[in-house]
């Protein structure tokens, strides 16, 4: 037998479960499934669960319902948190010789469950170009022509896959990392002297709990998270260093995004390296 309550005051009732609760209402029948499904509901435990997702739509995140996503972000972020350091896999790409500076993530992708997620990074080099690498095939991707002058500025938006670039002679050049030819460019009015690239329609804001990585003195790394309205940082794991480095060695960049921590080295005089720990939890 079906048990069968005004659709409103069950909607008042259920306001007041967690997720977890949610979950198991919607077993009940076919009725209260739609009822804890609402994404009035859902809506309302992302709001208390992250900071600013007020400012975040589903269209940016590519989900249909607020269900989804709090179940994808939750599932995120124990993946990430709870993540042992034999689930990364250390990879070391050597590069060209040359300065290499400003990296970026340009992939847009994030951790998943099919196994599709990759880091993809954005850099420039002293060679005048700038270029993007695959992180998990170890494999450059992409490559700017040669250009007039010296790049000092970069920026991404993952979202879009596009960079933007400012030279030493105040052009500024917009990039679709797949073209050879600068989709945009302009000459500025007085020098830069920093530069970010934003999608300001949707407001964009990060979810994921806060991850502190901490570079020891030996190349190895530290990670600690915090979580939203928590007074403590919790070190989650250490990513012991797989190169010694020299005295004279340092570490120009650190990234780190849902399925990997780069960081862009040099040791001495020897030509840069990209020391990548790529992520492999996927379900």
């Amino acid at each position: 037998m079906e048990i069968h309550l005004p659709s409103l005051p069950l909607m008042k009732i259920l306001s007041y479960l967690d997720a977890y609760s949610l979950l198991q209402v919607a077993q009940v029948n076919k009725n209260w499934n739609e009822l804890a499904s609402s994404d009035v509901l859902w809506r309302n435990l992302c709001q208390k669960r992250w900071l600013y997702c007020d400012l975040v739509t589903l269209k940016l995140q590519g989900k249909e319902t607020w269900k989804q996503f709090f179940i994808y972000r939750t599932w995120q972020e124990h993946a990430k948190t709870r993540a042992k350091p034999e689930d990364f896999t250390y990879k070391e790409i050597p590069l060209e010789c040359g300065f290499y500076g400003y990296a970026c993530y340009i992939s847009g992708c994030g951790l998943t469950r099919n196994g599709q997620g990759r880091s993809v990074i954005c850099m420039v080099s002293s060679m005048n170009t700038i270029s993007t690498w695959d992180i998990h095939k170890s494999v450059i991707t992409w490559v700017s022509p040669v250009q007039p002058a010296s790049i000092n500025l970069l920026t991404t938006l993952p979202e879009m896959h596009i960079a933007v670039t400012v030279d030493i002679r105040s052009t500024i050049k917009l990039w679709d990392c797949h073209s050879r030819e600068a989709l945009a460019t302009n000459n500025l009015e007085s020098p830069c002297k920093s530069l970010k690239a934003v999608i300001s329609k949707d407001y964009p804001m990060v979810l994921d709990p806060v991850h502190v990585i901490v570079t020891c003195n030996d190349g190895s790394l530290d990670v600690y998270a915090w979580e939203e309205r928590s007074p403590l940082l919790r070190k989650c794991y250490r990513l012991q260093n797989m190169r010694h480095l020299s005295l004279y060695g340092f570490i120009n960049n650190l990234l780190c995004d849902d399925v990997s921590i780069v960081q862009l080295v040099r040791d001495g005089h020897a030509p840069y390296s990209l020391m990548a720990y790529a992520l492999n939890i996927y379900s």
